[in-house]
C-alpha cells in the first residue's frame, strides 16, 4: 500500500468484495493495513442481477463482513442491458460506475480491487491477440482515475492461488463464480490453455516483467506527449492548433498520442480513438495535399502551415439543441463548454 500513497492520516478505502477467494483476502489484507493506520474499511457488492442466486451471494457477503466488523453495501445494476451482445463489457462498466458513485456518495477517495498477477498475464495474452501496442501491452496500472475515486490494485504481483491461501490461513470461506469457468467467455477459455503457455515459458511472472517494461515505455511516452503538448499546441474553447510541420516531425507514436489525446478532449469522448483509424488520420495528415479529414466527432483540417482541430458541426448543432437555451450567447457557452 505504501507504493500506493499518498494517503491521509486516518485512510478510509473501500473494497470491491464480489465474495471470490481473491477479492476476500483483498479486504483482510486492506482491513488490517487501515487499521493499523488508525483508518477503516468499506466493502462494497455490486449485484449485476444477471445470475440466479447472485441476491443470494451478495447477502452472504454481507454477513462475512458483519463477522469482520466491516461495514457493508450492496449496489444493484438497476437498468442491465436488453441486448446481451458485450454484455461482459457493459456489466464492467456498470460496475465501475456503481463502485465510483458509491465511492463519492461516501466521500471514500480510494477503491481497491483484487486484481492480481494471473489476471495481469490473461489481460496481456488477450490485448496481444488483439494487436495491442505499447499501452494494452503495459496490461493494468495499479493506479488509474476514475471520476471521483482512485482505483488501487494492491496485489498485482500475487497469484490467485496465494490469496486463497491467505482465506484458509483465516478461516474465510468464499464463493465460486461460475461465469470464471464458462468457456464461452474469452478469459475462461484462456485459463484452460494455461498450461500449455507456461510449458513454453509464458506464464504469469514472465507476463508480469513484459508489462513492468511496456509500462515504463508508457510512461517515457507520456512524458514526451505532455511536453509536445506544451510547447506545440494552442488551445482556444473548442479548438487547438499546432504547426503542422511540428506534427509531421515527430516519432510516429507520439504523433499517434498528440493526435488521440486533442481528438478525445475537443470531441468529447470517453475514449481514445482506435489506433487502425488514428493511423488513417496520421497518414492522411502526412500527405502534402492534405486539407482535412475527420475522426472522433472532430474535424482536423489544415489552415495555411497550422493544423487546427475542432468539432464536427453537426454534433456542435446536436449539442446545441440538446442544450436549449432561449438566449444566443448562453447557446454558444453551452457549446464552447464541450472542451
Amino acid at each position: 500500500m505504501a507504493a500506493l500513497g499518498s494517503f491521509e492520516d486516518c485512510p478510509r478505502v473501500a473494497v470491491a468484495v464480489s465474495g471470490g477467494g481473491d477479492s476476500l483476502a483483498l479486504l483482510h489484507l486492506i482491513q488490517e493495513w487501515a487499521r493499523g493506520c488508525g483508518g477503516e474499511t468499506i466493502a462494497l457488492t455490486v449485484d449485476h442481477g444477471l445470475r440466479a442466486g447472485s441476491s443470494l451471494e451478495a447477502l452472504q457477503v454481507a454477513a462475512w463482513c458483519s463477522a469482520l466488523k466491516c461495514e457493508h453495501a450492496i449496489l444493484r445494476w438497476r437498468d442491465p442491458p436488453v441486448d446481451m451482445a458485450g454484455l461482459q463489457a457493459q456489466a464492467r462498466a456498470a460496475r465501475y460506475r456503481l463502485l465510483d458513485d458509491a465511492c463519492r456518495d461516501r466521500g471514500i477517495l480510494h477503491l481497491a480491487v483484487a486484481h492480481h498477477r494471473d489476471d495481469q498475464a490473461e489481460t496481456i495474452l488477450l490485448r496481444l491477440a488483439q494487436g495491442s501496442g505499447v499501452d494494452g501491452l503495459a496490461g493494468m496500472a495499479a493506479i488509474t482515475e476514475l471520476d471521483h475515486v482512485r482505483l488501487l490494485r494492491p496485489l498485482l504481483k500475487f497469484s490467485s492461488a496465494t490469496l486463497k491461501d491467505i482465506c484458509r490461513a483465516r478461516g474465510q470461506e468464499w464463493i465460486e463464480d461460475p461465469t470464471n469457468t464458462a468457456l464461452r467467455f474469452a478469459r475462461p477459455r484462456l485459463r484452460s490453455d494455461v498450461g500449455l503457455f507456461a510449458a513454453h515459458g509464458l506464464d504469469s511472472l514472465a507476463l508480469e516483467h513484459t508489462a513492468a517494461r511496456m509500462a515504463a515505455v508508457r510512461a517515457m511516452l507520456e512524458r514526451q506527449t505532455a511536453v509536445f503538448l506544451a510547447r506545440e499546441v494552442a488551445v482556444e474553447p473548442g479548438i487547438a492548433r499546432m504547426g503542422i510541420a511540428a506534427v509531421r516531425g515527430c516519432a510516429p507514436e507520439l504523433q499517434s498520442r498528440v493526435l488521440g489525446q486533442l481528438i478525445r478532449a475537443i470531441g468529447d469522448g470517453d475514449y481514445l480513438p482506435r489506433f487502425a483509424k488514428l493511423q488513417a488520420v496520421r497518414h492522411a495528415i502526412a500527405e502534402p495535399c492534405f486539407k482535412r479529414t475527420t475522426l472522433g466527432s472532430c474535424l482536423l483540417e489544415r489552415r495555411k502551415h497550422m493544423l487546427c482541430i475542432t468539432r464536427e458541426q453537426r454534433t456542435v448543432a446536436g449539442r446545441e439543441v440538446q442544450a436549449a437555451t432561449s438566449s444566443r450567447h448562453a447557446a454558444g457557452k453551452a457549446i464552447f463548454a464541450i472542451v
